[in-house]
């Protein structure tokens, strides 16, 4: 999955035009690309965007680029889940590894896996049965999980 933006001439829309251009990161090119759009103007920002992520009209360019060359090491619905948190994208980076994802997991398939991999100890399957998975669910919840639609995360 890329990230799409789309950069837009400050100068041409106080003007009333809309100038832009949409850009598919990563790229080479990206300054190349955002410079022939702005012709001679100097200023710009992202007016519209693509992304797993909310993205700010003056969002650093070139970090951008780099978040979507790192596409290869990151789980980008994870650097997203600390964006929308409110962490700008350094310090998403930063606290990456501090976040558990279950990818397309609910907070009680969650739950089932949690005491399966043995988080109360060795369950014998006759006491197993009686488990409330969907009252642990409401309980990870209230202790932080974060179930969305791409899947559950955990902030530690």
């Amino acid at each position: 999955m890329c990230i799409r933006i789309y950069v837009a001439s400050l100068a041409k829309y106080n003007e009333g035009r809309l100038v832009g251009r949409w850009i598919d990161l990563p790229c080479d090119d990206l300054w190349k690309q955002v410079e022939e759009m702005l012709d001679d103007d100097e200023e710009w920002a992202i007016h519209d965007y693509e992304a797993p992520f909310s993205i700010s009209e003056y969002e650093d360019l070139d970090q951008l680029n780099e978040v979507a060359e790192l596409e290869e090491e990151y789980d980008l619905p994870r650097l997203a889940y600390l964006v929308d948190q409110g962490y700008d994208l350094d310090q998403a980076l930063e606290k990456y590894e501090d976040v558990t994802f279950y990818r397309g997991m609910s907070l009680e398939d969650v739950a089932v896996s949690l005491v399966e991999d043995g988080i109360f100890g060795t369950i014998p399957d006759n006491i197993l049965c009686y488990f409330d998975f969907e009252k642990l669910a409401r309980d990870l919840d209230i202790d932080g999980y974060d179930e969305q639609d791409a899947g559950v995360f955990c902030y530690h």
